[in-house]
């Protein structure tokens, strides 16, 4: 190995491989030391207080056949209702879904994406216009936080069903 223009002591130290391996040894494992540390403090997040309890009990009430109306007196918050809603979405049962998001939406109107969730569980049942209603909403409130790609992602859905409603006609 040349070690051009590196000092007599430097050249023998970067000649010896023991050292070497040592030191790039040494550089990995630093590394890897710093991706753990960065990863567990950017990761590890601590959820609200009885989160994933709620979340658990939820899961198994709806996964045993639980209809909404015996699940929604343990609904406190939103997010609760959003987690009840997307569960029931997970087994398809999506006249549970719909009451859950909107139990959502009456405890916070502010928030598009529960518009949307409201929305499509209603498209899935075949409610075309208050889906397309819900879906408007959503894309309002997104336009009104800025976020453009949400808005027009809700704003694709209203046009697509009025797409899909039109090839329907056109087949009959």
């Amino acid at each position: 190995m040349a070690f051009v223009g590196a000092p007599s002591r430097v050249k023998s130290i970067l000649q010896n491989k023991t050292v070497l391996l040592g030191v790039v040894i040494f550089i990995v494992a630093s590394g890897l030391i710093f991706f753990v540390v960065v990863r567990s403090k950017t990761e590890v997040r601590p959820s609200p207080e009885g989160a994933t309890r709620f979340n658990l009990d939820m899961s198994e009430k709806i996964n045993g056949d639980t209809p909404y109306e015996q699940i929604d007196g343990s609904i406190s918050n939103a997010e609760q209702a959003k987690s009840v809603g997307n569960l029931y979405i997970g087994v398809q049962k999506y006249t549970d879904a719909e009451k859950a998001f909107q139990k959502a939406v009456q405890l916070n109107s502010d928030n598009a994406e529960l518009y949307s969730l409201l929305a499509l569980t209603q498209e899935r049942q075949g409610k075309k216009p208050e889906a397309k209603l819900n879906y408007q909403k959503a894309a309002d409130l997104y336009k009104k936080a800025g976020d453009s790609v949400a808005q027009e992602r809700a704003l694709f859905r209203i046009k697509d069903m009025d797409v899909e409603y039109k090839n329907v006609l056109d087949i009959e």
